[in-house]
């Protein structure tokens, strides 16, 4: 591959970066790399059409995906830990406690509220631990519905002697 400019690399880069702005966005991503507003549209509407920038953008994104697209064992193990109860989610929880405490101005007693936030650990849901099994259980092949087929299959001979 050729050398690009340190403008085109920061192009391609941004320009193949997920949940960004410039995500797929020649303008805003030339803008990124440094152009002028006035000729963004322009450069990263050439910069889309040059072969080396789109090789380069290919080769981003490759890696990209390749360091951030699950495997088929992480999928499976996720599924298992899953099914198994074992991944857990950790959820904030508020109580609110009530007190009644004395109202240093009036005299009079009020009822105080005072808040508490707590982090629970929390087990996957039944519904969940099923799809998982189910999801599973499909990868295995275990649910497959297999019917024994009693039937004669007739047997044609063609070997009798035609008479002239």
């Amino acid at each position: 591959m050729n050398k690009l400019t340190k403008k085109q690399r920061l192009f391609a880069e941004v320009y193949t970066i997920p949940g960004t702005e410039c995500y797929g966005n020649a303008t805003k991503s030339a803008v990124h790399a440094g152009y002028s507003e006035k000729t963004a549209y322009s450069q990263g509407q050439r910069m889309l059409k040059n072969v080396e920038i789109q090789n380069y953008i290919k080769e981003v994104e490759t890696k990209l995906f390749d360091e951030n697209i699950m495997s088929g064992k992480e999928v499976l193990y996720r599924l298992t830990r899953t099914a198994r109860g074992e991944h857990t989610e950790v959820e904030a929880v508020v109580t609110k406690t009530g007190d009644y405490k004395e109202n240093p101005d009036t005299g009079k007693m009020q009822l105080v509220y005072d808040e508490h936030i707590q982090l629970v650990t929390k087990s996957p849901k039944i519904s969940d631990q099923n799809k998982a099994l189910e999801m599973l259980g499909r990868h295995h092949k275990l649910f497959t519905d297999k019917q024994e087929v009693d039937h004669k299959i007739p047997m044609f001979v063609d070997n009798i002697p035609e008479d002239d």
